[in-house]
């Protein structure tokens, strides 16, 4: 035991003097492979610079809060329990209508100022349908907004306030420059905690597709820093505090932040602003085709060669832009202005982004024969849309229908033999809801009337309007519904 102990205290010494010596290797090679920024060589500099765009970013940075009349429709258990004996379940003869408010919260930025009069960018949704607009800046007063404009297509709406004030401006940089792996810094108002900033990267770049219940002219920048209700409409900022976007939505099956949040590139918010407060209104580019992405069995059955993407044209519009410039269906889009189309909803943002009279160049495979065609755009209106418009909502019922796109059909899974229109959306109390019906539903005749469009679903309940036969696809399955 007297010799361990002295092998112990004679080889200690050199183990330990080893590792000092390993781990100044170590350190020494770690330093020469971890690339630090110059700007950044002590991490106490992107600390300092973090605080001042806290400080000097965050007075641009406004708290929108709106109010506004929904009509509810609900069953009155007084009436249920002492009413009519033979009515034992709920119907539209005992059902109720009342008014409530409904407030909503989001953020948005101080863009542009003209004489004494604020202009702020905000999401549409923030603002949509509201009797009331109140905006408040942290630490100051709070003023009266007014919506000058709002282009949902886009998700961007305008709002103006007055004030002889002296308001901080943002701003702004260039979302063409972001790249991903860069810092983002998301502000806002999540929850209503005003003055919240949030760190982290951009994720990705270019996403589409993400609202896919709905018409949307822009591909989202994707980041991880986080996002939460009540940050819709604030921006997100880059290192130098610059805005890169507009943050909008988030991923999340329960509400709250998971590190996937979404934001409009600045510079299509910026563009949309622009002719919001010029014209109070935005027009975009219309060309005239039904399409689809071109998949590998397209290309393999339709004899394609040395094609691995683009769109192929189902369906030209008569008398449209397309039309009059020789594009016909069979037609493979393959670049627009010289801008290769990775999806199709590549192809509907750079359309829809251009603005009417704008000529453009589509290179194009027809017959595994190159062509370029010239198109002068048209201007694109709500009917005009190859997507389905927005969700209408239908008061009377409780429920949200929409025309079933390509996109509505992948999401609930409907074949292409189904035709009619889909319930997106059933408020809690209303007729539909009692009835049974459930988001994914397809109505598909009303009492003797097929449904193929919205417009026919219009048509069938306006005719009679008292009690109708709901035909419904649900899983393979009929099931018939009276309202």
């Amino acid at each position: 035991m007297k010799i361990n102990k002295f092998l112990i205290l004679l080889v200690l010494p050199l183990i330990i003097f080893s590792c000092q010596k390993a781990n100044t290797i170590d350190e020494n090679n770690m330093m020469k492979n971890f690339y630090i920024p110059s700007s950044y060589q002590n991490i106490a500099d992107l600390q300092d610079n973090l605080r001042e765009i806290s400080k000097d970013e965050m007075p641009a940075v406004v708290f929108i809060s709106t109010e506004k009349t929904v009509t509810q429709t609900y069953f009155d258990p007084f009436n249920f329990f002492f009413g009519n004996p033979g009515q034992m379940f709920p119907n539209q003869n005992n059902q109720q209508q009342r008014k409530l408010k409904e407030t909503a919260l989001g953020s948005g930025l101080i863009y542009q100022k003209k004489g004494n009069q604020y202009y702020i960018i905000t999401n549409n949704h923030v603002i949509e349908n509201a009797d009331s607009i109140k905006v408040s800046i942290t630490g100051n007063k709070t003023y009266t907004g007014k919506v000058i404009g709002a282009d949902p297509s886009v998700d961007i709406a305008v709002v103006r306030i007055n004030t002889n004030d002296k308001l901080d401006i943002a701003r702004i940089g260039n979302s063409n420059d972001v790249r991903v792996g860069d810092f983002a810094i998301a502000v806002g108002d999540p929850f209503g905690l005003s003055g919240t900033m949030t760190f982290g990267i951009i994720s990705a770049l270019g996403r589409s597709n993400i609202q896919s219940d709905r018409v949307s002219l822009t591909d989202f920048i994707q980041t991880d820093a986080a996002i939460n209700p009540g940050n819709s409409g604030g921006p997100l900022l880059n290192i130098n505090g610059e805005v890169i976007g507009i943050n909008t939505l988030i991923y999340s099956q329960s509400g709250g932040n998971i590190g996937i949040g979404f934001a409009i590139p600045i510079n299509i918010a910026k563009s949309t602003a622009d002719q919001l407060i010029k014209k109070g209104k935005v027009e975009h580019g219309y060309l005239g085709i039904y399409y689809k992405p071109l998949t590998k069995d397209d290309i393999s059955k339709l004899g394609l060669k040395s094609i691995d993407q683009g769109v192929l044209v189902s369906q030209v519009v008569q008398k449209s832009p397309a039309d009059k410039s020789g594009i016909k269906a069979g037609d493979v889009i393959l670049e627009v202005n010289g801008v290769k189309l990775n999806d199709s909803n590549n192809l509907a943002i750079i359309i829809g982004n251009l603005s009417p009279g704008a000529q453009v160049e589509f290179k194009i495979s027809r017959n595994n024969t190159i062509i370029t065609k010239e198109v002068v755009l048209g201007t694109r209106t709500e009917k005009s849309f190859t997507e389905n418009n927005k969700p209408e909502v239908l008061n009377q019922y409780g429920m949200e229908l929409s025309d079933l796109s390509a996109n509505i059909r992948a999401k609930y899974n409907i074949p292409a033999s189904i035709n009619g229109v889909i319930i997106t959306g059933v408020a809690n109390g209303s007729r539909a809801s009692y009835a049974g019906l459930v988001e994914g539903d397809v109505i598909f005749k009303v009492n003797n009337a097929e449904i193929k469009a919205l417009k026919d679903f219009n048509k069938a309940v306006k005719n009679n309007s008292n009690l109708n036969y709901f035909y419904i696809y649900r899983g393979n399955e009929t099931i018939i519904v009276t309202m």
